[in-house]
């Protein structure tokens, strides 16, 4: 029994050393597994670390998609665009009357519109797919425009308003106005040059026979002026001497006759109004040549002068005459005092017998908006606006154009002396001083003349 006993202790012993080694190796195998699963989570964290950033990624990149779907879709409004401008632009190509060519890169030509074929007479199997130097007998080959092309595609540099002279068959030389820049078809990328081509040689020439023309009828007009200067220096001698010899006649006591004498009479008048009429006719001849003596000039000093001169028939009439304070203007100041000579003489010449004459000189600032209404007037320039009012006879309004032209007697000959020329050379200083004039009146009732002068000549 004890044996017995002894023998299950011995047994129990080793279970329980079986027991504690199972334990331990339990053991062991657990922390294995802890740091099993320690490393199985650190690698769960990464893996959801990793999860998280291609999540971000992916955002990202479908961010970034669509941007891209955006720009592509911008990239193909504006391809459509410029496919529709350029369609516009070949269609305007083909209906303008400018001949137009667009060449390739190599300065073949791509297409011409149908001006082109009209102007040179081609056909389009005659230049399409060719180089623009060897086509139509190679008259295009110029050195010059060569260089031009070239620096269109490699300088990016535009050819604006180039004249060049082209050789059209033996005889035949023509001037044309270049223009072309390059233009770049996008769904190739192509490179090409748009060439236009105007005949500018039939403008040259009239532009050269007008220079011709100018030149000539310059040279005319100073023979002219000459030939009437020395006709009315040469005309003046002879007038002296009839009018000499008149006052000699009536002072030698010869003219016992009365009808003599009425004679004699008729012929010094005669005389003083040719004087007069060949003074007038050299004063309108010296008008053109005024554009270097223009100067500032005081109007109140000229008007002054002018009353001056008058103040004997002033007196005698007792006109009565009102002056504004004037302005000073840039003009020749005899050609001034010749304006206010004649109409202030004429104001005074035409009043009426029973009537005391007032004249009025006024001014006032030309409105801007007024100036396109006169033909004549600058609209760079400022104007000012004189006013010459009488109370004197006047004349019926359907003259007012009519008293301005040269020898031009609208009232009694005998009554009212003149040569005919004072208006008329009024209103050719006017003009010459790119100003203008017109009158007002009513029979009976007075005049009113109204100059309008530029302040200054120049804006």
């Amino acid at each position: 029994m004890q044996q017995r006993n002894t023998a299950l202790e011995k047994e129990l012993e080793q279970v329980r050393e079986d027991v504690r080694g199972i334990t331990e190796e339990q053991e062991a195998y657990n922390e294995e597994l802890q740091s099993a699963n320690e490393e199985l989570l650190s690698s769960n964290e990464e893996m959801q670390s990793l999860n998280e950033e291609l999540e971000t990624s992916k955002e990202e990149a479908q961010s970034t998609n669509e941007e891209l779907i955006v720009v592509n879709r911008e990239l193909i409004e504006k391809q459509d665009e410029l496919n529709d401008a350029l369609d516009y632009l070949d269609a305007v190509i083909a209906t303008v009357r400018e001949p137009f060519l667009v060449l390739e890169k190599d300065f073949r030509v791509n297409r011409a519109n149908s001006a082109f074929y009209k102007k040179f007479e081609v056909e389009e199997r005659e230049i399409e797919g060719r180089s623009l130097f060897e086509i139509q007998n190679q008259c295009w080959n110029h050195d010059r425009l060569r260089t031009m092309l070239d620096k269109i595609l490699s300088e990016k540099l535009r050819m604006v308003d180039e004249e060049i002279e082209i050789r059209m068959g033996a005889e035949n030389m023509y001037i044309f106005t270049l223009n072309a820049s390059e233009i770049i078809r996008n769904q190739d990328d192509k490179k090409m040059i748009l060439l236009s081509i105007e005949d500018i040689t039939q403008k040259k020439r009239a532009q050269n026979n007008l220079k011709e023309s100018v030149a000539e009828l310059q040279k005319t007009n100073e023979q002219l002026d000459r030939y009437v200067h020395l006709a009315s220096h040469d005309l003046q001698e002879p007038l002296r001497k009839i009018m000499m010899f008149s006052d000699r006649l009536k002072g030698s006591g010869n003219l016992t006759e009365e009808k003599d004498a009425t004679i004699v009479n008729k012929i010094e008048a005669s005389a003083n109004r040719m004087t007069s009429l060949v003074k007038g006719l050299l004063d309108y001849s010296k008008i053109a040549h005024h554009q270097d003596f223009f100067e500032p000039t005081d109007l109140n000093k000229t008007v002054s002068n002018v009353l001056t001169d008058f103040e004997l028939l002033i007196e005698e009439k007792q006109a009565k005459i009102s002056v504004d304070s004037l302005p000073n203007i840039e003009s020749v100041p005899l050609q001034m005092e010749q304006i206010f000579s004649n109409l202030i003489g004429n104001a005074l010449k035409f009043s009426k017998e029973d009537r005391v004459p007032e004249i009025e000189i006024s001014v006032q600032k030309f409105p801007e908006k007024d100036i396109e209404k006169h033909p004549t007037l600058l609209p760079n320039l400022k104007y000012i606006h004189l006013t010459i009012s009488d109370n004197g006879i006047g004349f019926d309004p359907k003259y007012q154009n009519q008293i301005f032209t040269i020898f031009q007697h609208l009232h009694n000959f005998k009554k009212y002396e003149g040569n005919g020329i004072g208006l008329s050379l009024v209103k050719r200083i006017v003009e010459n001083h790119n100003g203008t004039i017109y009158a007002t009146s009513e029979k009976d009732k007075g005049s009113e003349f109204h100059v309008i002068l530029p302040v200054s000549q120049t804006p």
